[in-house]
């Protein structure tokens, strides 16, 4: 199995990203100076087009820092612009420059629909790149390039967006022109059909670069004071490069989004004292999360054997309760260390209506099957905090995710036992909002940083929620989180492909001490 090594673009980006002077006194300083009352407090609901044969369109809900103007007309230099998030930095005669970051969703599953059966699943990634603009004849144009980070597709994108802001009043309209270039090994690796993935009726299929136009409309409207709604619409017309794939049966791809923000400087001043504790501190948390899973596994073996989901073919439960816990110790101002644990058992039993083939055994129609899938889940990290003030504290973590997970199925011809663990690097990112002393918003990212020895795939954990201290040392949090584990292992004991997902609202009291 080829996995995935660290890429020279990634360190490369990271120790640019490190030296660029968005500010006089360069990045660090930058972000450190920054005033979240001067953004809103806002989500998006984005819901984009599949492009693929069989495989459901993308929807979720995000939480982001907004401004009233479009990112191309205002000189804020923290920005949000679709999917990216950047700083910058202004010049003379209207040039910004500046550096951004991010997903890459376009992705799918292996086996997701009947039309990908057969086919390695696609991943999505992070993107890095930098960016430079300036209005010409009153039009803002915005040139930018990025390249993959994690080396899930190592190609670059190339975009030239045209777009103008017009007020009118309580409203405003930003159309927008783009011209995005996706490099050969891009198109190659998202829309292209391998040798060994080809099939009589699915040929193999490598058409290299391509470049497509995208136009998109946005509309803002203030509601009342302090609140304003975000409506865009875009539609990306496909190329012959992407629409010819075999596994491509779009023309189009739409996309809709809408947001929803406040922006009232509802947050407490950076500058209103400090009130910090720089000295030792523990605190334990403990959480009830009400699970909403999905999982499918493939066992590779002597058979044609094909991913298997586990709710939907041996009914198991995909609701459950998990109760994490955490422990975490601050060491002066600036450092953290913290440890993490969760468990979720899970099971199910059916009586089969199709043969399902699992590793080496093929549980025939009419078969009482028995399955559980259990995990286990630790971590242990080390944070830095960037900056750290009574508005705001926002930290990066490095450190280690090591996963259980235990898979059965039995029924009256056989017995499956499969089992794997693996200890991932991680990387992540934290972000702490303090609206009074008592009431803050937090939300926190972290992901694979790489792959190595027999594993290969990614995770994804995202955490977004309120919390509310009871008591100078109590505090009670309700959020919502996101976990996935997407792995290929050749592991002996667990030779294949698994992929579980939990979701769902958490309610976590933590202690001081």
């Amino acid at each position: 199995m080829a996995a995935r090594r660290p890429s020279i673009r990634c360190i490369t980006f990271l120790a640019l990203l490190a030296a660029w002077p968005v500010g006089a006194n360069g990045l660090l300083d930058t972000i450190r100076e920054l005033d979240l009352n001067d953004y809103a407090i806002g989500a998006l609901a984005i819901t984009s087009e599949s492009v693929y044969v069989g495989v459901e369109d993308f929807d979720g809900v995000f939480p982001l820092p907004m401004t009233w103007r479009n990112a191309i007309d205002n000189d804020e230099r923290l920005f949000v612009r679709d999917t990216d998030v950047g700083l910058r930095t202004f010049f003379g005669d209207g040039w910004n420059a500046g550096v951004v970051l991010g997903v890459q969703t376009t992705s799918y599953g292996s086996g997701e629909s009947l039309a990908l059966a057969g086919m390695a699943r696609r991943d999505w990634t992070i993107q890095g790149g930098f960016t430079v603009g300036r209005p010409v004849l009153g039009i803002q144009v915005d040139a930018d390039v990025q390249t993959d980070l994690l080396g899930e597709h190592n190609g670059q994108e190339y975009t030239i967006r045209l777009a103008k802001q017009f007020d009118f009043g309580r409203h405003y309209i930003v159309p927008q022109l783009a011209i995005r270039h996706q490099s050969d090994r891009f198109i190659n690796h998202y829309y292209g059909v391998r040798q060994e993935e080809a099939l009589p009726t699915r040929p193999a299929y490598a058409p290299g670069s391509a470049t497509s136009p995208q136009l998109k409309l946005e509309w803002g409207w203030r509601v009342l004071p302090h609140w304003f709604v975000t409506l865009t619409g875009g539609v990306e017309f496909l190329p012959d490069e992407i629409r010819n794939s075999p596994i491509v049966d779009k023309n189009r791809r739409f996309t809709l989004s809408a947001g929803l923000a406040y922006d009232a400087a509802a947050l407490v001043a950076a500058n209103s004292g400090d009130g910090l504790s720089n000295g030792l501190q523990v605190e334990a948390a403990l959480g009830a999360f009400l699970v909403d899973a999905g999982t499918t596994v493939f066992l590779r073996s002597g058979n044609a054997s094909s991913p298997v989901s586990l709710e939907r073919d041996f009914d198991v439960e995909n609701s459950e309760l998990a109760f994490p816990a955490s422990l975490t110790w601050r060491i002066g101002g600036f450092h953290r260390l913290r440890l993490n644990y969760a468990q979720l058992k899970r099971n199910g039993a059916s009586d089969i209506t199709v043969d399902v083939d699992v590793g080496d055994v093929t549980f025939p129609a009419g078969d009482n099957v028995l399955s559980s899938f259990d995990t286990t889940l630790y971590s242990l990290a080390y944070g830095f905090s960037l900056l750290r003030d009574a508005q705001k504290e926002l930290t990066i973590w490095g450190g280690v995710n090591v996963a259980e997970v235990r898979y059965r199925a039995t029924g009256g011809v056989g017995d499956v036992r499969a089992e794997t663990r693996q200890l991932l690097p991680t990387l992540g990112l934290d972000l702490d909002a303090n609206f009074t002393d008592k009431l803050s918003l937090e939300a926190a990212l972290s992901f694979y940083l790489l792959d190595f020895s027999d594993h290969s795939g990614d995770m994804l954990n995202f955490r977004f929620g309120g919390s509310y201290r009871i008591t100078p040392s109590l505090s009670a949090n309700l959020g919502w989180q996101y976990y996935r584990q997407d792995i290929r292992t050749a592991d002996p004991s667990f030779f294949g492909e698994y992929r579980f997902e939990y979701r769902g609202p958490q309610l976590t009291l933590s202690a001081r001490f």
